[in-house]
């Protein structure tokens, strides 16, 4: 067998990466610099969360006061309708009594 590989800092790895070898020497640097980075990731997805729950509240927002614009063009529009009725309604009765009247008179 050959002479046991060196770390970089010159220490003996018996067998292990490099990576194995570190990440048991120093696991809470480690841990650390992964709960950060994980920390990190969290608070970026976060962020682009309450980005994207931002826009859709704005978005939300116009199609409500959208909504609200046409729902009261679509109120008068109905008032208007219902006022055409009566008023239909009144000349269809004075039309008949109108005719009944002429019938009368013949």
């Amino acid at each position: 067998m050959g002479p046991a590989p060196r770390h970089a800092a010159g220490l003996v790895v018996r067998g292990e990466t490099g990576a194995g070898f570190v990440s048991r020497l120093f696991p809470r640097i480690l841990v650390g610099l992964t709960t950060q980075e994980d920390i990190a990731s969290v608070a970026a997805q976060l962020a682009e969360l309450t980005r994207s729950v931002n826009e859709m509240g704005n978005q939300l927002r116009a199609l409500r006061a959208g909504a609200e614009k046409q729902q009261e063009r679509a109120d008068t529009q109905q008032e208007r309708i219902d006022l055409a009725a009566r008023e239909l309604a009144e000349v269809s009765e004075r039309l008949q009594a109108a005719a009944d009247a002429l019938r009368q008179s013949i």
